[in-house]
């Protein structure tokens, strides 16, 4: 498993689409390969619905439900980026079952 290092490929504070997208791309790169990635957000103070959303309708319309659950895996999120994170999954979960 690859470990990507949110925080040192953007910045501590991850609000905007735009970050969204850099992650997404990142992580793309690694997907094409076969390899399955650990984001770390060790030193990530702040990330937005935006910036989750972005990132997690990217890879769901690339490559699927299972992207979500096998292939990418999330570690040391602070509480509140947790709350975030899952509030976008609910999200998209939502939007995907209507």
């Amino acid at each position: 498993m690859h470990r990507v290092l949110v925080a040192e490929g953007l910045s501590v504070y991850c609000g905007t689409v735009e970050e969204g997208d850099q992650l997404y791309e990142k992580v793309k790169r690694l997907l094409v390969k076969g390899e399955k990635v650990l984001l770390d957000f060790d030193g990530v103070e702040i990330a937005s619905s935006s910036f989750f959303g972005t990132f997690i309708y990217r890879l769901h319309a690339d490559y699927g439900s299972d992207a979500l659950g096998t292939q990418v895996k999330y570690c040391l999120l602070l509480p509140r980026l947790q709350f975030v994170l899952n509030h976008t999954l609910t999200a998209m979960h939502s939007q995907i079952t209507n």
